[in-house]
This record gives structure tokens, C-alpha cells and sequence, in this order.
């Protein structure tokens, strides 16, 4: 029985491995990325979407230090399926916040057609916050 024992907890610790290492299931996510190729000083960002003119999200991010974002950062937002409807027309505004907490709006609304699992992709192109543009890639 003593010999038996090392091999017995042998097969059920390789057994847990093998379990923890199967493939899950996606979750149902949209995202949305954002790269910052712009020379635009600002700390955060604020992502609003609207599904049939109703705000449905508003999300932001910042740099946990509260440092301005540089040139070929990239910000990631992840919107769930328990926080909004992942299906059908959405439209996107993006606001650009200073250190002083001013909020400038980029003057462009983009129209995205959510599906569960997508990643969307914009970048962020200026030299002010007055000329600011965001643009979809991809």
C-alpha cells in the first residue's frame, strides 16, 4: 500500500494539471483599443457609448500614477455582457482629460456594430487637443 500511495497522488496532482489546462471558453467581451499616436498632453480618457441614444457605458482610463499618456501607448477598455448589450449598433465618443481635469471632446462620433468577442481598433492623431482626431485602423 505504501508504494501504491506516491503513485495514487502522483495521477490525482496530474490529474488537477490536466483540468486547469483545458481550453475555456471565450468570454463574451467587446473591445475596444486605442493607440496614441498623437503629440496631445492629456492624463485620462473617457470612452462614452450610446445603443439606440441612450448612454449605455462610460468608461475611462489613466495611468495609475496619474502621468500623462506618451506617444505609442496603448489603452485597452473591455466592455462585459453584464454592463451592456455586446449586440448591434453602438456609437462611440471619446474624451481626452488633462492634468487639470478639463475634458475636451474629439470631435468625431464613430458608429460601431457590436458582436460578442470583436476588438475594435483606433488610434489618436494631433498636436492639440483643439485638432485632435481618432480614427478607425483596421
Amino acid at each position: 500500500m505504501r508504494k501504491l500511495t506516491p503513485l495514487l497522488l502522483s495521477v490525482l496532482m496530474l490529474s488537477a494539471c490536466w483540468n486547469n489546462n483545458q481550453v475555456q471558453e471565450k468570454e463574451n467581451v467587446v473591445s475596444i483599443v486605442i493607440e496614441n499616436n498623437s503629440d496631445i498632453e492629456f492624463s485620462s480618457m473617457v470612452i462614452k457609448l450610446y445603443q439606440e441614444g441612450d448612454l449605455t457605458s462610460s468608461q475611462g482610463t489613466a495611468n495609475a500614477d496619474g502621468s500623462n499618456f506618451e506617444k505609442d501607448d496603448v489603452l485597452r477598455l473591455k466592455y462585459y455582457e453584464q454592463d451592456m448589450n455586446l449586440e448591434g449598433i453602438a456609437s462611440m465618443e471619446v474624451f481626452l482629460v488633462d492634468s487639470n481635469g478639463s475634458e475636451t471632446s474629439v470631435n468625431q462620433t464613430h458608429s460601431l456594430v457590436l458582436t460578442k468577442n470583436k476588438e475594435f481598433n483606433f488610434e489618436i492623431t494631433g498636436d492639440t487637443k483643439d485638432n485632435a482626431k481618432i480614427s478607425k485602423i483596421n
